[in-house]
């Protein structure tokens, strides 16, 4: 579609957040087409959806009440996609006397070695006079070998003498509640604001995984929660293990939190709660925690993380962070770090000719590697050098942490001018993974490349690198820049994630008091980029296997950019040129009539010269609702 001189583009995203849906069913005229037993619940976490066995026939049932003086009749199919079969009467004619409901049944029947854990959608038709057919889809995971049984089961502890459970990894069910009023399923009160969502989350620009809540505010002061059952192991002492802050204001000016009230409370099946730790906390910077749940070893129970507002009553800016909440059972006599310690760390070194200067790069293993070892960059006048790398696998951090995985040993490898540096890295929930890092010399840059090599993954691609990023520099950043134009002169403590108001480039540059600076890239486009000024953090962070790259200059950060760009490789969309100096007009949602009324009005305007993107949101690309 063009109007004047406007391309028109829509383009459609899969979206991986859930808002709310409308239920699994379709209506129209009277009569209502409703799937039963495939009950939802969403929030900014995702979608809790029915469970089924991969490789189980289940029994599907539609039931439709006509609701009218008449019967109707019409033809009903159901189907799924092409992982499934449908056996019964997949398709049949079905007449509904009036005012009543009938039930119909199908059965769903998973093809040998299809069927993947992944969210499905099942659909049924019923055409009847008078429009479109009713067409009711529902959602459902499946489950390899069954569904999940209450509680989360801790991992095999038999042959370690620890076992950990990562609460933010875990499935829960998120309420709030006013004063005076009964709890509600957040999915159900979206107009109180509150959430409790799980994901990276950042305090004085330390990075931690756990939980994002805001308790209720919109609509008056209240509370928020996030329950989460667990299945406790019998053996002893058991702890969870939390840290706690509030986030920082979003922009200058903001106004102050009075504090929020952090609660945790051990719900047991017959309901009874016991409150293991309360505090209330002002802090912007982590508060680490602990709580005996050695009560409950062996039992079933349900976690419950609260959070209310501060003494004055005020839920205004409690924006609170959850960091590294996790249940740590067994003793805690294990050894930090790693390595295998037979000989003296070589030091390896790597000449880097940037644009006329002279710099070197140089590693040298720690006792975990290259994750605790150091990198340093050098021209024979200055010096900048790094402390470590970044990583995490399946969102846990490799590290020294109570709630870490450990590098249990690494060998270091020459390969053709390549440095292969490969750490054995135990996750500590029964899995071992090898994560390889490669560096090498490209031209004016070091190159950092991160496999996982010899694991085999499963069918959702895990385990997988979560982070990936260079460790703290020995000297703060005075400059920082970002994205495109964004200058930040002696950088306050920020975490600046991956979007089009954000960080919106590959690469990022510092420069540093000494003189030094240096460009950051990642081939994979980065999560974020990360400054904690306490620690001499800046680093570009990203994910997956991917390559980072580091190139320095004594000629400030946008020297080295421009070596940098000599060897970074991208090239241009073959549309460049019909894109390039045109305005980009977005729009997000609304009717379509009245986007085509706005471009009309535009073109009499004279803003012809422009790309037009509309923005339509799918919910995994087949949800209609």
């Amino acid at each position: 579609m063009k109007i004047g001189s406007i391309p028109f583009v829509v383009l459609l995203f899969a979206a991986v957040s859930a808002l709310a849906f409308f239920p699994p069913e379709d209506s129209r005229d009277g009569v209502t087409a409703r799937f039963i037993g495939f009950d939802e619940a969403s929030d900014k976490s995702g979608l809790v959806a029915a469970q089924r066995d991969a490789g189980e026939p289940f029994e599907i049932r539609l039931d439709i009440a006509n609701a009218t003086d008449s019967p109707v009749s019409g033809d009903l199919a159901f189907w799924l996609n092409d992982d499934w079969d449908v056996g019964g009467a997949a398709s049949r004619r079905a007449t509904i006397p009036p005012h009543s409901t009938n039930s119909f049944f199908a059965t769903a029947i998973p093809k040998p070695g299809r069927v993947l854990p992944a969210l499905y959608p099942i659909h049924a038709s019923f055409a009847i006079p008078g429009g479109e057919p009713l067409h009711p889809i529902a959602v459902f995971l499946a489950v390899a070998g069954g569904a999940s049984r209450p509680g989360e089961p801790f991992p095999d502890a038999q042959a370690q003498s620890y076992a950990i459970l990562r609460l933010a990894r875990l499935p829960g069910t998120v309420f709030t509640q006013m004063p005076g009023a009964d709890p509600r399923p957040v999915s159900e009160s979206a107009e109180t604001g509150a959430f409790f969502d799980p994901g990276w989350q950042v305090a004085d620009g330390d990075v931690r995984f756990g939980f994002y809540s805001q308790p209720p505010w919109s609509t008056g002061a209240g509370c928020d929660w996030r329950d989460i059952p667990v299945a406790l192991p019998a053996s002893t002492p058991l702890v969870l293990r939390f840290s706690t802050a509030l986030a920082a204001a979003i922009k200058d000016g903001e106004g102050a939190s009075d504090g929020a009230e952090y609660k945790i409370f051990v719900v047991e099946e017959d309901s009874r709660s016991s409150e293991v730790h309360s505090s209330l906390v002002t802090s912007h910077s982590w508060i680490d925690n602990t709580a005996d749940l050695s009560p409950w070893a062996g039992r079933a129970v349900t976690i419950r993380l609260w959070n209310g507002c501060g003494p004055a009553g005020s839920p205004h800016y409690d924006r609170c962070l959850w960091g590294d909440v996790g249940i740590y059972a067994g003793e805690a006599g294990f050894v930090p770090g790693g390595g295998s310690g037979a000989e003296p760390p070589s030091v390896w070194r790597f000449p880097l000719p940037v644009r006329g200067e002279a710099w070197t790069a140089t590693f040298t293993p720690g006792p975990s590697g290259l994750l605790d070892g150091t990198l340093a960059f050098t021209d024979g006048e200055r010096t900048l050098s790094f402390t470590g790398f970044t990583c995490a696998i399946d969102d846990i951090l490799v590290g020294a942490g109570p709630l870490d995985a450990r590098c249990t040993g690494y060998e270091v490898l020459r390969d053709d001018g390549n440095v292969v540096v490969s750490h054995r890295i135990d996750l500590r929930d029964g899995r071992t993974v090898v994560a390889r890092a490669t560096l090498r010399a490209d031209g004016p840059a070091l190159r950092i490349r991160w496999d996982m090599t010899g694991t085999v993954r499963d069918d959702r691609g895990l385990p997988r690198f979560t982070r990936l990023g260079i460790g703290a520099a020995s000297l703060p950043a005075a400059r920082a820049y970002l994205s495109f134009g964004n200058v930040l002169e002696s950088p306050r403590s920020f975490s600046l994630s991956a979007g089009n108001f954000r960080n919106l480039a590959r690469h990022a540059g510092a420069d540093y008091a000494n003189g030094a600076s240096l460009c950051q890239a990642a081939d994979v486009f980065p999560d974020r980029v990360v400054c904690r000024r306490a620690s001499n953090l800046f680093a570009v962070e990203t994910s997956h296997d991917a390559t980072l790259t580091f190139v320095p200059s004594a000629r400030g950060a946008f020297a080295a950019a421009r070596a940098f760009r000599d060897v970074a490789g991208y090239g241009r969309s073959p549309a460049w040129r019909e894109a390039a100096t045109r305005m980009c007009l977005d729009q997000w949602g609304g009717g379509y009539a009245r986007t085509i009324a706005g471009l009309e009005k535009a073109a009499k305007y004279g803003v012809t010269n422009a790309v037009f993107v509309r923005h339509g949101w799918q919910r995994w690309g087949f949800d209609y609702r």
